[in-house]
Order: structure tokens, then C-alpha cells, then sequence
């Protein structure tokens, strides 16, 4: 066999990082080389699952408006046609979403924490049990929308359109709830004559 030899039949099982004796660089026995290069595969493997989106499912989704249990991580979606779509069960973890037509849509048991969907439009959206914790709804028209047993610790839900909605404890949302989901015994609180203002205590 050409090249340098290396001599790997020494190599400890407790051999520190700053010790190895074998390089990819080096030329090792077939055995040796191969474990090194099958290691350095599996952490790039494993890298990009954690943080790449499947383009075979995003390709899905745009073409047919319909991807179940689809990895959609970090996809950018900003802007996208997706009215009426059914994306149940997939995961939408930090994808920016931001201004994409989500009406009418089926988002079910979807997992959109830390997803962007500033201004994007829900209105009529099944949200049911969808998890967006820390997700960014600002702005966002959730009129209508069913958010029965969603997670929504940490969303920004600031000058987001929640009337007509289904909150996540049932209580339906009254009209000009903006910000929050004002409900039917907020109503009872109300100032006669003055919609805006809120009784406080008895």
C-alpha cells in the first residue's frame, strides 16, 4: 500500500480529544478510517437535522397546500399562498411566516414555537393544541380562529385581531378583542355608555 502507514493499533478507547493518533488527514488502516469518517458523517448528519427544514416537504406543501406531519423547521414561508392549506401535526419551529395567507387553514397540533407570523392572516384558522410558544403573532388576524388547548406562553400577540376567536380555555373572544381575548364576562364590567372602559372591583 502507497503513503504513510500509521501505526492505529495502539489507539485507547480513552485516548483525549488532543491526543488522537489518527487523522483524516493521515492515511490509517480501512477499518480505522472508516469508523473516523462514519463519526464525522453522523454529527454532520445530526447538525442539519436539528436546524434544516425537509425541502422535499416545503416543495410539498407549496405545491399542494397539504403536508401532515412534515418537517418545516426555520422554512421561510413569508408571503406564501396557503389559505385553506392542511399542515396539521408538522413542525413549524421558527419558520418566518410573516404576511403568508394561513385562512381557513388546518394547523392542528402544528408546532410553531418561535415561528414569526407577524401580520400573517388566520382568520378561520384550526389551531387547535397548536403549540407557538414564544411564537411572534403580532399584528396577526386570528379573527375566527379555533385555538382551543393551544400553547401560547410567551407569544406576542400585540395589536393582534382576536375577535370571533375560540380562546385556548373555550370562551369565545368578543368582538374588538385586540391584544387579548376580552370575554363575556369582561363585557359585564363594562361602563355603561363607554365600550372602552372596564369597572374595576364591585
Amino acid at each position: 500500500m502507497g503513503g504513510k502507514i500509521i501505526n492505529c493499533t495502539k489507539w485507547r478507547k480513552r485516548e483525549t480529544a488532543n491526543r488522537r493518533l489518527c487523522h483524516v488527514s493521515q492515511l490509517c488502516p480501512g477499518p480505522v478510517l472508516f469508523f473516523v469518517i462514519s463519526i464525522i458523517a453522523t454529527f454532520s448528519l445530526m447538525s442539519n437535522l436539528s436546524y434544516a427544514f425537509s425541502q422535499a416537504d416545503l416543495d410539498k406543501l407549496l405545491a399542494t397546500k397539504r403536508c401532515e406531519w412534515c418537517d418545516l423547521r426555520n422554512a421561510d414561508l413569508s408571503g406564501a399562498q396557503l389559505s385553506g392549506a392542511t399542515i396539521s401535526n408538522s413542525s413549524l419551529s421558527g419558520a418566518n411566516l410573516t404576511d403568508a395567507d394561513l385562512s381557513y387553514a388546518n394547523l392542528s397540533g402544528a408546532f410553531l414555537s418561535y415561528a414569526n407570523l407577524s401580520n400573517a392572516k388566520l382568520s378561520g384558522a384550526y389551531l387547535r393544541g397548536a403549540y407557538l410558544r414564544g411564537a411572534n403573532l403580532s399584528k396577526a388576524k386570528l379573527n375566527n380562529s379555533n385555538l382551543l388547548n393551544a400553547n401560547l406562553t410567551d407569544a406576542d400577540l400585540s395589536d393582534a385581531n382576536l375577535s370571533g376567536a375560540t380562546w385556548k380555555d373555550g370562551k369565545k373572544c368578543e368582538e374588538g378583542s385586540i391584544n387579548a381575548c376580552k370575554s363575556g364576562s369582561d363585557l359585564d364590567k363594562r361602563v355603561d355608555g363607554h365600550p372602552d372602559m372596564i369597572k374595576i372591583g364591585p
